[in-house]
């Protein structure tokens, strides 16, 4: 047995290159997956904003973007039957 106890250079090169290896990994991960998340945040916001309307054309437009919608559940079914009353 040798009287020291320790790591020898070699060791300790191996064991920093493999961690610089894993956090250069980590680190375009890291990248890849922010660039992802902020594209999907961009989609949604653009598809969320809201429309000014101005014009007569812009308000067709839009009735004719919900009519293509088709959402309906009970209880808008029901305050459009009462609205024609």
């Amino acid at each position: 047995m040798s009287p020291f106890k320790g790591f020898s250079l070699i060791e300790v090169l191996v064991i920093t290159g493999v961690l610089i290896l894993i956090g250069g990994l980590g680190i375009v991960a890291w990248k890849s997956f922010g660039q992802e998340k902020a594209e999907s945040a961009t989609s949604v916001s653009n598809t969320d904003t809201a429309e000014v309307i101005t014009t007569a054309e812009d308000l067709n437009r839009a009735e004719q973007q919900l009519e293509s919608l088709k959402v309906e559940d009970e209880s808008s079914a029901e305050a459009e039957s009462q609205a024609s009353f």
